[in-house]
């Protein structure tokens, strides 16, 4: 009963401080995994374009399991996102990019002044 207490703050909680990204993730872990062999949450990272999740991988689960779930962080996280699973050492490195790419990218033409390298003549 309090776990389900729990859960149910956090799904209120979550959302509203605009974390609802890192919500998904622990939904997909708590539903693929029974509570004694669950990857824990190392650290989480939000970034410019979404969030990167370290796990650590308890013994009995291995990478490819882990990677094997990609879909469903994917389906659970919505329609415009992008999930890549990368083994980091003991971890696995879960990046989430939530953000669509715009259609154009305004580019800097402000080239810096001198050369690069060694320019000269032949003959």
């Amino acid at each position: 009963m309090l776990s389900e207490i729990k859960n149910d703050l956090r799904e209120l909680i979550m959302p509203a401080l605009g974390l609802e990204i890192p919500l998904a993730m622990s939904q997909v872990i708590e539903a693929c995994w029974a509570d004694g062999r669950r990857p824990q949450l190392n650290s989480k990272k939000r970034t410019q374009i979404g969030y990167n999740f370290y796990y650590d991988l308890p013994a009995g689960i291995s990478f490819r399991d882990f990677a094997s779930k990609k879909e469903y962080f994917r389906d659970n996280i919505g329609l415009y996102s992008t999930v890549d699973i990368i083994h980091s050492g003991k971890m696995a490195l879960v990046k989430v990019i939530n953000q669509q790419l715009k259609a154009m990218y305004s580019y800097d033409w402000n080239y810096p002044k001198g050369g690069f390298g060694i320019s000269f003549r032949m003959g």
